[in-house]
């Protein structure tokens, strides 16, 4: 019986590293095919090309990913985008360079059209992960998350301080940017904070 039970896991175990291995290959791959991809392109034809570098590198594993993830390549096109939300998923931890460059590619499309809003509010709650996430609540009662990603200017010294700033009532002035979210395979509005400060309320 023993006998039986390390067999099974001996095999759970191995389908589990071997379906790791080819998920992390098909990444890799993908992120190199990437890699040469120029930034100088539209954004329309860069996202075709890393949607050719995502299916070109999958299309060896078709029978793999078909019994893993149900994706059948000869429905390809409506199955592609959970095809590249899969694979980016993967890409951000095999490559996360290759996650950058998509994120860079928005941002220098973006960039004459960014402008700056600035909004009043509570902070309700602060999440820090990979990145800060602030919750502030504003005067009419609406939650909104704003992220720390880049140098803040602010009256308060953030890199110690920001863990205490819940509850407190801050003026915030961001820019709303586009970054490619690997956890749906698409992209999404970002709130960047430029300057914080702490308001007497």
């Amino acid at each position: 019986m023993k006998i039986k039970i390390f067999i099974a896991i001996l095999i759970m175990t191995t389908n589990i590293a071997f379906s790791q291995d080819y998920m992390d290959d098909i990444a890799l791959k993908a992120c190199e095919c990437l890699s040469t991809v120029s930034d100088t392109l539209e954004t329309e034809r860069f996202n075709m090309e890393l949607g050719i570098c995502m299916i070109d590198a999958a299309s060896p594993y078709k029978k793999q990913l078909k019994k893993g993830y149900k994706i059948d390549f000869n429905k390809i096109d409506t199955q592609g985008k959970e095809l590249g939300r899969i694979i980016g998923l993967r890409m951000a931890s095999v490559c996360p360079d290759a996650l950058m460059k998509m994120v860079n590619k928005v941002n220098n499309k973006k960039n004459n059209d960014i402008s700056e809003n600035i909004i009043e509010g509570q902070v309700t709650a602060i999440i820090d992960d990979k990145f800060v996430e602030f919750s502030i609540k504003n005067e009419l009662g609406k939650n909104s998350k704003y992220y720390w990603f880049t140098f803040i200017e602010s009256n308060t010294d953030l890199s110690t301080d920001y863990k205490t700033l819940t509850d407190k009532f801050v003026q915030v002035t961001f820019t709303s940017q586009e970054f490619f979210d690997a956890r749906i395979g698409e992209y999404r509005a970002f709130n960047i904070i430029q300057k914080l400060e702490i308001i007497n309320n």
